[in-house]
């Protein structure tokens, strides 16, 4: 059968279509309708998709979500355009989830939990009786110090697997298969403690290096790897009313960036005479 295979990709608004041509063929006409396969390799209601020897094409011209196409593939041979009459469908699906560490909100969460337990055990004793933890820097009139915030200073591209896949496709019960396309992403990020007192300031140092140091485990359990970190101090006399003394940590790692693409899999061929509405339906397997 020179239709191979048809497949959604799992972003959606995609399809892909592997054929096998014709023996004795110079260059194949894919051809693509709705509602019935193309009746003639020159059927003017229908959208030409590829013309050539393929044996791969990716569909992307108007494909929208949901909708079901009938692709035809005709082959040119010694002249003449021949088909064996058979066509697949292909329903293109928007079907991934984005399964990559989320670095920032992993760290902000952390420290916010930490700095929590520090002050019901006494260790801290700011005076709003919390301290807050931010992704972006602090209106000065609206917070308390002591204050956190967390920013993401880089997030790069770092380390493929072969094929840019990141895992091994698996199989589900269903017959449908899972793709893990990804990359190890090189993260900077940059955590800065506030505060009012160049004393709590020492102290504010030394608890964020405790905290992040005590949650190498569970950063390891979200695959966030080969961390290293720097602190600094610095101070700004001169934007707010009151001195601000800082604390600069500068955290960088490696963390999977991946998503989980669910792949449907092929099960039927239409057998569809030309220009009939007649239409005959077979089971197909990959195995």
């Amino acid at each position: 059968m020179p239709l191979s295979l048809v497949k959604s990709y799992p972003v959606g608004n995609a399809i892909q279509i592997i054929f096998r041509p014709v023996l004795g063929a110079s260059k194949s006409r894919l051809l693509r309708k709705q509602g019935f396969a193309a009746a003639a390799w020159n059927d003017p209601s229908a959208t030409l998709i590829h013309e050539g020897t393929g044996p791969v094409v990716i569909d992307t011209d108007g494909i929208v979500n949901g909708d079901t196409y009938i692709y035809r593939l005709f082959s040119l041979v010694r002249g003449d355009w021949v088909e064996d009459g058979s066509s697949l469908n292909g329903t293109a699906e928007c079907l991934f989830d984005d399964e990559s560490a989320d670095v920032l909100t992993i760290i902000r969460d952390r420290l916010f939990l930490g700095f929590a337990s520090l002050i019901s055990n006494g260790v801290l004793t700011p005076d709003s009786g919390a301290i807050s933890v931010l992704t972006a820097p602090p209106i000065f009139t609206e917070v308390q110090m002591p204050v956190v915030t967390v920013h993401v200073r880089s997030d790069s591209s770092d380390e493929f697997g072969i094929g840019d896949e990141f895992l091994a496709d698996s199989r589900m019960e269903d017959g449908s298969w899972v793709e893990y396309p990804g990359f190890l992403s090189r993260y900077s990020i940059e955590i800065v403690c506030w505060s009012l007192n160049p004393d709590e300031r020492i102290q504010m140092r030394q608890l964020i290096k405790a905290l992040l140091l005590s949650n190498f485990s569970i950063f390891d359990n979200y695959g966030i790897v080969e961390i290293n970190m720097s602190h600094s101090d610095s101070e700004d006399f001169e934007s707010y009313s009151s001195p601000v003394y800082q604390v600069v940590t500068t955290l960088s790692c490696l963390a999977p960036a991946l998503i989980a693409g669910y792949v449907s899999q092929v099960s039927k061929v239409e057998m569809i005479p030309n220009c009939s509405e007649t239409a005959y339906e077979i089971e197909v397997t990959d195995g």
